[in-house]
């Protein structure tokens, strides 16, 4: 409120009108009262002053009281109690907390140091005793460890701190501290020191996995001995290294072990299996398993990488694929993994327009060296052809082997068949050089059929059968030539089914008969023997020649019925003949290999000899030179046996397999029978001429006859004569004719 100028103390002007003032004057109370009413507030405000502080003391004391009851709670909740030693009067203060602590009723405590140390177990009351006379005649504070025992035996473990409190001339006056009850805190200290102690003994002892501790860049920590011995590192010398020291140089170039971490990081797990590194710079293969550490906050620490050297698994795994797709003996892919690479090819082809054939290839007479030889030189054999095969065609084409004496070849990418026939007369062309197998001289031929895409099949299957189809055709040619698939094939094909499943009846339905073929004297032109051939009337498919049936028999195990048939029905007609009083000649008969290789084989013949009252002398069996140079005392008896009885024997097909003049000369052989194939050549080769003369002049040096087959002209004739060769068979002179023209034959042969 603005004074006005009379409250401002100015005197009043004479002859002015005062009439404001003296209104305010009239207002004013009186002087007594307004002093009354101060007196009363001066009261009350006594009052209120009284009243704060009371009130104020009382809060004090609240707030007291809490704390006390709050620092109860805190310290029951921490398991903390403190203590306070007087040391001078050395009496001892414990809160409740602390009494709790060692299980003691304040009442029965002596509350002295001295009973302080009785509760603390005997084992460390003198080490505890010691750490507090340090505190107190040092600056030291007090911090240490005890464990306390409890009145019901209870042991507890105290972590224990204090100070002290000195006087004027540093003696100490007090001690004061806390003892918090730690007992399950060490308890789970121990048991995870514990654990981590015996897993690093797990990991050290662990030698087939390396286990290594990786931090967040990827270096490594920690290093077990396992981790030693597959990766050759020694702990020293990899710690603190990168991981990317066990990846090649591409792998940590596009940042493989990066990525595998960060992938472990994002995915809690990471596993990998790939090439590694060891120290030697020697690579192998590996898993690799990467699991992240992170605090309890989820903060990574870094990675656990626990690598297993899995070559051994890898190598196994090969060995398996290999097996389930290659041919164990040979090493080249089977028929699975051809067929894999004919469909793919196939695939290709249809998409480019382009040609491909398939070869089908059988080895020819392979069974004859098994027979003979053995298995052990015949696995040798098929090894040396797939050689052979392999290093005829190109790198892109594929050679497998089907099984036995089975192969298939794949010519890929071809523009016509002029490129088919120059692999395939390549092919022959090796076939012509001799294998040298354990120290016999082996020559092998093949027979060979091709089908050809689109032509000749739209899938695998078809080109593979109609190849087959071929290869037989390529055997009924004589053996060692190739033959493309046509059509006309496949009667052929079917013919060779029906034989296969009429052939185990023929014998009983007298289907079988003997053709028989003369062999001449070169020097007289006059008939000296007869081999029996023997033939089958099949009532579908007419007259068969052995060519097409033998090799069934011989498959199927008919061979020996057929063999004993042969026998005894040409023994039988030669004996008639005998009986009749015809010219003597010889009668010879073809016996298969495993005809030869039965035991009973000698009581065999001599049975036949027996039934029909043939004369020994009379009877000429041939074997082939591999069945004759097969287990040599086996045979050797065998031969003697009947040799000692008349009986002649004649080695066949001379030439094309493999003898040993030693053993050649021990046995009892009459005769040796240059093969067919030496002699259609004669003409045209002129190494075979050579060959035939050696066989020949070797032959007369062991004191044997040498019979020529297969002379069909007058100028094979004239260099057989000229090269003092004995005897000769062949259509020059007669084919093979049934009993009854032989024998108007053998009549008119003067």
């Amino acid at each position: 409120m603005r004074r006005s100028h009379a409250s401002g103390g100015h005197p009043a002007l004479p002859g002015k009108d005062n009439g404001p003032l003296r209104e305010a004057k009239s207002t004013v109370p009186d002087r007594d009262a307004l002093a009354r009413k101060l007196e009363a507030q001066r009261s009350r405000l006594v009052h209120c002053r009284k009243r704060i502080r009371t009130l104020t003391a009382q809060l004090d004391h609240l707030r007291q009281k809490m704390s006390e009851e709050q620092l109860i709670e805190a310290q029951q909740l921490a398991r903390l109690g403190s203590w306070d030693w007087d040391i001078r009067e050395n009496r001892v203060t414990w809160s409740e907390e602390l009494y709790r602590l060692f299980g003691l009723d304040p009442q029965e405590f002596g509350a002295s140091y001295e009973a302080f140390l009785d509760r603390v177990h005997p084992e460390d009351r003198e080490q505890v005793d010691h750490v507090i006379r340090e505190a107190l005649s040092s600056n030291q504070s007090l911090d240490y460890y005890h464990r306390a025992v409890r009145p019901d035996g209870d042991i507890r473990i105290l972590h224990c701190r204090g100070s002290v409190i000195r006087g004027a001339d540093g003696a100490p006056l007090r001690m004061f501290g806390t003892a918090q009850d730690v007992t399950e805190l060490k308890r789970a200290e121990e048991a995870l020191r514990e654990s981590e102690e015996r897993f690093r003994l797990l990991v050290e002892g662990v030698k087939d996995y390396a286990i290594y501790l990786v931090d967040t860049e990827g270096r490594v920590a920690s290093w077990n001995s396992g981790a030693e011995r597959v990766t050759g590192y020694r702990s020293d010398e990899i710690v603190g290294k990168s991981i990317s020291l066990f990846y090649s140089e591409g792998d940590a170039r596009t940042g493989k072990p990066a990525a595998i971490l960060r992938k472990a990081a994002e995915e809690g797990r990471c596993m990998d299996e790939g090439v590694q590194v060891r120290r030697d710079g020697s690579h192998f293969w590996a898993t690799v398993v990467v699991t992240p550490l992170r605090e309890n906050e989820g903060t990574l620490r870094g990675f656990v990488m626990v690598t297993q050297d899995i070559t051994e698994r890898k190598q196994m795994e090969e060995t398996i694929r290999r097996q389930a797709y290659h041919d164990a003996l040979t090493g080249l892919p089977n028929r699975m993994l051809f067929i894999d690479h004919l469909t793919l090819a196939l695939t290709q082809a249809h998409r480019s327009r382009q040609r491909l054939a398939v070869m089908f290839l059988d080895l020819d007479r392979f069974k004859t060296i098994n027979d003979s030889l053995g298995h052990t030189v015949g696995d040798k054999l098929l090894k040396a052809v797939a050689y052979r095969l392999r290093t005829s065609v190109r790198e892109a084409d594929t050679v497998a082997r089907m099984g036995g004496d089975e192969y298939t070849i794949l010519l890929s990418q071809i523009s016509h068949e002029h490129d088919v026939i120059a692999v395939v007369e390549k092919i022959l062309a090796a076939f012509k050089h001799p294998y040298q197998l354990d120290g016999h001289e082996l020559r092998m031929t093949a027979s060979i059929g091709i089908s050809i895409f689109p032509g000749d099949g739209l899938d695998a299957e078809a080109l593979m059968q109609n190849a087959d189809t071929a290869m037989y055709h390529a055997k009924e040619q004589g053996r060692n030539n190739y033959q493309f698939y046509n059509p006309g094939m496949n009667i052929k094909a079917f013919r060779r089914i029906i034989i296969e499943n009429s052939l185990r009846q023929t014998i009983e339905r007298g289907e079988l008969l003997l053709y028989y073929q003369p062999q001449i004297d070169l020097t007289t032109r006059s008939i000296t023997g007869i081999e029996a051939l023997v033939r089958w009337r099949h009532p579908e498919l007419g007259l068969l020649s052995p060519v097409q049936f033998i090799p069934l028999a011989e498959e199927t195990g008919l061979i020996l019925s057929l063999d004993e048939w042969v026998l005894r029905t040409a023994c039988t007609q030669f004996s008639a003949w005998q009986n009749a009083g015809r010219r003597p000649l010889k009668l010879t008969v073809n016996l298969s290999a495993r005809q030869f290789q039965q035991p009973d084989f000698v009581e065999t013949v001599n049975g036949v000899l027996r039934e029909t009252s043939l004369d020994p002398a009379r009877l000429g069996i041939e074997i082939t030179e591999s069945t004759a140079m097969q287990n040599v005392e086996d045979t050797l008896p065998k031969l003697a046996a009947l040799s000692d009885r008349g009986v002649h024997f004649s080695i066949d097909d001379f030439g094309t397999g493999y003898s040993s003049l030693s053993y050649l000369k021990k046995l009892p052989i009459h005769k040796l029978k240059i093969d067919k194939s030496f002699i259609a050549d004669l003409m045209v080769d002129p190494d075979y001429k050579i060959i035939i003369s050696a066989i020949i002049a070797m032959a007369h040096s062991l004191r044997l006859k040498v019979v020529a087959e297969g002379v069909e002209s007058e100028e094979q004739f004239s260099f057989l004569h000229s090269s003092c060769c004995d005897e000769l068979q062949g259509y020059l002179f007669s084919e093979a004719l049934p009993a009854e023209r032989i024998e108007q034959l053998i009549a008119s042969d003067p």
